[in-house]
């Protein structure tokens, strides 16, 4: 057996051992692929910082060394941590307020190019064919692998752009899409006969005022029964998403937040009165519900607001908070899971609907068949309960 001490021992002549070797292979300053470095564990990033700058055969700045070590931590706690460049930041502010200039779509980092996360409807981006899931592999005749740097400068400063896209994986389009005003337009009301029908693309500012003002009209038409549309919905400002709840719920949990610090945790709660008064709600979701629009879903649906119809969600039960950094960009870092009001987490689980519906099929009229019944129903029995009494 080997007691604490002599294992201590032990690893000190090990260690010796591999800084005589290094000792050994750094004499003749012959560095290949196979050469070893000591590096301190004591100050590990200042001294990889230190070895790029003395050995790295291409130019490198101090400020892209920073951004890199950044990108890096961040990427390493989960795939929503981020860090915003400067030249970012205003367009994601700029976004949470509803209005900017540029594309209309959200993307992300991919091993063949840069994935489409979703496509804002009306958008520059949707008019020209873009989709939710398509891969950019080259912009401007540039691939985007070897020279991922030059594209993101293509696609901030360049107002006309060309891109060839992967889609589904095999089929390879050119598209040309030229910037404009984007007007994040996230809720449209439209009808079929006496069904509402509720499509919020995404949660910004505006979004809960928005939903106001469909449930208003949908009143003064006399209409009871709505359909929320949250297929594709990405999520966006968790607030928002919180109050679209709260319009539909009286006295319920909505939430729960659940961070690092047990001080920090919290139950939210609705307000108010439902301002539907209590009309039949049918929500749909597919995979790329995600975030926020889950939020919504898992409330509605745990608090049997709702019946929820479509595929399972994505399963992006965290909170972002946007910390800026003067001058310098901000990083957006998971703060806080989420927990449906029935203690489900929403992270890497989603929501399961109470009708699953596949993509191919088609959701909406389903929906819209299953709602006229339960109207149907909902006003034969009230019309009996009149009879009998």
């Amino acid at each position: 057996m080997v007691n604490i001490y002599d294992s201590f021992m032990i690893k000190k002549i090990f260690l010796l051992c591999v800084i005589l070797l290094l000792a050994a292979c750094k004499q003749d300053k012959a560095y290949d692929d196979k050469a070893i470095v000591m590096i301190s564990a004591d100050s590990l990033v200042q001294a990889v910082v230190n070895e790029i700058k003395e050995n790295y055969a291409g130019d490198v700045s101090k400020q892209q060394l920073e951004v890199g070590a950044i990108k890096g931590m961040l990427s390493s706690l989960d795939e929503n941590s981020m860090y915003i460049a400067q030249s970012d930041y205003q367009t994601y502010y700029q976004v949470t307020r509803g209005l900017y200039f540029g594309l209309g779509i959200e993307i992300q980092d991919a091993n063949n190019g840069i994935e489409v996360t979703s496509v804002i409807e009306d958008s520059p981006a949707f008019n020209a064919g873009i989709k939710a899931c398509d891969i950019i592999t080259t912009i401007n005749d540039i691939d985007v692998i070897s020279n991922r740097a030059q594209c993101n400068k293509i696609l901030l400063e360049c107002n006309k752009i060309n891109l060839k896209i992967l889609r589904n994986k095999e089929h390879e389009i050119q598209i040309t899409v030229k910037k404009n005003i984007v007007n994040l337009k996230t809720v449209k009301l439209s009808f079929h006969e006496k069904i509402a029908i509720i499509k919020i693309t995404h949660f910004n500012d505006n979004t809960v005022q928005n939903v106001i003002q469909a449930v208003d009209t949908i009143k003064k038409k006399g209409i009871h029964g709505i359909i929320i549309d949250l297929r594709g919905n990405p999520g966006g400002i968790i607030e928002q998403a919180v109050n679209v709840a709260d319009l539909f719920l009286e006295n319920a949990v909505i939430v729960h937040m659940r961070s690092r610090k047990q001080c920090e945790n919290k139950t939210v709660f609705s307000h108010g009165n439902d301002i539907f008064d209590k009309g039949h709600i049918i929500v749909l979701i597919d995979k790329s519900t995600a975030s926020g629009a889950e939020l919504v879903a898992a409330a509605l649906h745990d608090n049997n607001r709702a019946i929820i119809i479509g595929e399972q969600s994505y399963g992006k039960g965290s909170l972002q908070t946007i910390i800026q950094i003067p001058g310098k960009g901000a990083i957006k870092l998971t703060t806080a899971y989420l927990y449906t009001p029935n203690g489900n987490k929403l992270d890497k689980n989603g929501v399961i609907p109470n009708i699953i519906v596949g993509d191919c099929d088609n959701v909406m009229q389903r929906a819209i068949d299953l709602l006229q019944g339960i109207i149907t129903v909902s006003h034969r029995n009230n019309d009996e309960a009149i009879n009998l009494s």
